[in-house]
């Protein structure tokens, strides 16, 4: 069984803090009507303080026309790959402020 959890205080209260923690940073880029967006995805896991089933934590960005507004940026798909980077470097560097390793826990 695997648990998702979307606050993180609930995930650090749930979670083992003595077992190893793991993340994963996932970009999926698609579009709509023709506009590009990326989706960068951070997925934390451990195992439960209570049960020892794994518990994961998730927070989503979505980058898109709407969000990507940087005029520095010659055309909007070099602004989307700047963001998207951006969101991949604060995410895992939350990640590893909880103590995470790369890779992930699987049930």
């Amino acid at each position: 069984m695997r648990e998702v959890l979307h606050d993180l205080e609930e995930f650090k209260a749930a979670i083992d803090g003595a077992r190893p923690k793991h993340f994963e940073v996932s970009i999926c880029r698609r579009g709509y009507h023709g506009l590009p967006e990326a989706e960068v995805r951070l997925t934390v896991t451990g195992l439960s303080r209570a049960y020892g089933h794994v518990i994961a934590y998730e927070e989503t960005r979505l980058g898109n026309l709407n969000t990507v507004k940087d005029e520095a940026y010659l055309n909007f798909l070099d602004a989307l790959r700047a963001w998207t980077k951006a969101r991949c470097e604060e995410l895992e560097a939350k990640a590893e402020a909880l103590g995470a390793t790369q890779g992930r826990w699987e049930p």
